[in-house]
């Protein structure tokens, strides 16, 4: 996938971030949203030294977005790696 987007940037698959499952019903991490959650990524906290997802819902994936089907995308530059490989880690 290669879409353009303005200013020299393209869509490609967003790795880190994951879409939830109906059964996985969460709040949007976000405060005072009260959206629920449609999609997460998988964040290390050093403190714990354990890994968390933190979802979101769909105003707040933070420039991603959801298309068909159920695939999450960002916007890269044209000519980084990420656009190089289509996908971002």
């Amino acid at each position: 996938m290669s879409e353009e987007v303005p200013g020299g940037r393209v869509w490609v698959e967003d790795r880190a971030w994951r879409l939830l499952s109906e059964c996985e019903v969460k709040k949007c991490r976000q405060p005072q949203c009260p959206n629920h959650a449609v999609a997460s990524f998988l964040r290390y906290s050093p403190g714990r030294k354990k890994s968390f997802r933190w979802a979101y819902c769909a105003d707040h994936l933070y420039g991603r977005k959801i298309i068909e089907p159920g695939v999450i995308v960002v916007s890269v530059d044209r000519e980084s790696e990420a656009a190089e490989r289509g996908y971002a880690q």
